[in-house]
């Protein structure tokens, strides 16, 4: 192999990789409109989609974006998701949809420490209180018209179609 043999299959593997994480997105959101719109519910392809991924494509990543995104949990065991008898949580359509928010991007971020003692010594209450305050920021991004928050290109194409 020389070099411009390589070079060319490394081209091919980046463009490769980009157009797969863009269709697993598109998917992802899909899904949550399917949930949403004519599946009244079903999350069945969550699961479908997580267990299609191999650990090379950051499986981790995908279902802990399904979690944060879905009222979904996943069971280790299982292999699948689990909808949650009572749960405050709901499906965050508006902020799937949001630039920053893919699947993929969670990486890209800058990881802060966890204080374990402050952590572990937390109560349920106080758990569910930092889990609002967290998705009400997110909620927030999404409502402010000053923001100028783009969304992902042809999203409103799938939701038109989802809702035919």
């Amino acid at each position: 192999m020389d070099i411009k043999e390589i070079n060319r299959n490394i081209g091919s593997i980046a463009k490769t990789t980009t157009n797969v994480q863009d269709k697993i997105q598109l998917t992802l959101v899909g899904c949550i409109v399917h949930a949403l719109g004519k599946g009244n519910g079903d999350h069945t392809q969550f699961s479908r989609l997580a267990n299609a991924l191999s650990s090379g494509m950051r499986r981790s990543d995908c279902i802990m974006w399904i979690q944060l995104f879905t009222p979904l949990n996943w069971d280790k065991d299982k292999s699948e998701f689990k909808k949650p008898r009572k749960s405050g949580r709901s499906y965050m359509l508006k902020e799937a949809q949001l630039k920053g928010n893919e699947w993929y991007s969670s990486r890209d971020k800058e990881i802060k420490p966890v204080d374990c003692d402050k952590v572990f010594n937390l109560s349920n209450e106080e758990i569910i209180a930092e889990y609002n305050k967290r998705q009400q920021k997110i909620v927030d991004r999404v409502s402010n018209p000053d923001n100028n928050v783009p969304y992902i290109n042809d999203l409103e194409a799938l939701l038109v179609r989802s809702q035919a």
